[in-house]
């Protein structure tokens, strides 16, 4: 059976793969799974508000009743979802990183995480035999509206940092990605003392300023701001502003393995030890780091869910990914662009050392991300081939292959959401890592062309 759900929710492009059509269907799939109450919300693209008017009217007519809660970054509404004893779960449209003729569905379960590959799986399931729970006339659902999410979501994130004795106010440049993180990340920076600057601040569903994912080759902006400004921090968030990379306060983008390092290090170090879990795709600084401090690293797959359902299983202090993507507990089972931001604020304005000073005292390492264009109907074909090749190497399937090198390693792994295959390489230096990564894709184009 075809899967529909891939690493984070389902994804495609709008009025291609994602109709109209499709959205009531799979939405009656979901309302046939899920009972009571569901809440809605969405990110700024340009479809966003069309696709959630579809899913609350669908939701309504199949018997759920629905709370609207407008634009909001995706952990505020997994927070408002699992803030609510009377919410059953919820709806997200979005498409967090990916180009602005995308958009998605991603589905809450009533804890506000998002739902697991079972749950999928029997909506699925309930989508291609057609077996929707139809109601009658007169059992529609009601459609109300709230803006109680993003206040909830703005207090909880102050509430749940570490108290430190604060010894100095911060300048914050905030990249909202023309999206939701612009309605939380100022006014959270603003809470806790500090002073917000905004950039590509106001909501644009064609993300006119810079693409979604906030990776460095789309940050130059934010980088120049930073250093014009003589800021002490540049953030930047995705399109959901689940995620949050930042720059330093001489201007250098942060790889998002050494931000999720350096807080790792902290929360373990403050907790004497601990578990911290990431998927098998982040770089080995973070276990080098948190070593000295008792902590240990468990590696999933790939994704928020498998890092999430691990961190319930083992009672883990923190996780995340290498994409900014970061995990708090003691917060929120989600990824949390806000979270994060907070997060890092808090350790630097308890010190006298800057965020440069942290990351130039940290251990470096080459690491570097790449994606090759790779047709769906040949990610099999070429996972295959590469395998077959590796003789007595050594290996791991934990997802996708990662091939160990003695001191480096690559990891190639085929995305759950785009036509892409992902290759992440680790070396001693930047330069070998990218050696390693290029020879990979070579040998991928070389399959894909047979």
């Amino acid at each position: 059976m075809t899967k529909l759900f891939g690493t984070n929710g389902i994804r495609d492009i709008v009025n291609e793969g994602l109709t109209p059509n499709f959205i009531a269907d799979i939405v009656s799939g979901i309302a046939t799974i899920f009972k009571g109450t569901i809440v809605v919300g969405t990110d700024a693209r340009l479809s966003s508000t069309a696709i959630k008017n579809i899913v609350m009217g669908t939701l309504a007519m199949n018997g759920i009743d629905v709370i609207d809660l407008g634009y909001a970054p995706t952990p505020a509404i997994q927070l408002y979802v699992k803030n609510h004893s009377e919410i059953n779960g919820g709806i997200i449209i979005t498409a967090s990183h990916n180009p602005p003729e995308f958009n998605g569905i991603k589905c809450l379960s009533s804890d506000g995480s998002e739902i697991d590959k079972n749950l999928e799986d029997k909506i699925e399931e309930v989508y291609f035999n057609k077996q929707y729970l139809r109601r009658a006339w007169n059992d529609i659902g009601n459609i109300s509206k709230t803006e109680a999410a993003l206040p909830e979501y703005i207090d909880n994130v102050i509430v749940h940092l570490p108290y430190r004795k604060k010894i100095k106010t911060l300048k914050v440049v905030i990249d909202g990605a023309n999206s939701v993180g612009s309605l939380t990340s100022p006014f959270i920076v603003e809470k806790m003392g500090h002073i917000p600057i905004t950039i590509n601040g106001n909501l644009q569903g064609t993300f006119p300023s810079r693409h979604p994912e906030p990776v460095k080759e789309n940050l130059q902006f934010l980088i120049d701001s930073v250093k014009a400004l003589n800021a002490d921090v540049g953030i930047a968030h995705d399109g959901d502003a689940d995620r949050c990379v930042f720059i330093d306060n001489k201007g250098n983008f942060i790889p998002g393995e050494y931000s999720l390092a350096i807080i790792a290090k902290d929360i373990v170090s403050r907790n004497g030890k601990g578990l911290v879990v990431t998927p098998i795709s982040t770089s080995s600084i973070v276990e080098k780091t948190i070593k000295e401090y008792n902590g240990v690293v468990k590696y999933t797959k790939v994704g928020a869910p498998p890092v999430i359902s691990a961190m319930k299983e083992s009672n883990a202090v923190f996780g995340g990914e290498e994409n900014g993507g970061l995990i708090f507990p003691f917060h929120l089972y989600a990824r949390d662009g806000g979270m994060s931001l907070a997060y890092m604020l808090s350790i630097l304005e308890s010190s006298e050392i800057s965020l440069n000073d942290l990351f130039s005292s940290m251990p470096k390492l080459g690491f570097v991300k790449k994606k090759v264009y790779c047709p769906g109907d040949k990610k099999m074909e070429v996972m295959k081939n590469i395998e077959s090749t590796l003789e007595d190497a050594q290996y791991e399937k934990i997802d996708g292959i990662k091939i160990h090198h003695g001191n480096s390693w690559v990891l190639i792994r085929p995305s759950g959401t785009e036509s892409i295959i992902r290759i992440y390489a680790e070396a001693e230096t930047e330069e070998k890592a990218q050696n390693i990564a290029e020879g990979y894709i070579n040998k991928i184009n070389e399959i894909i062309k047979m």
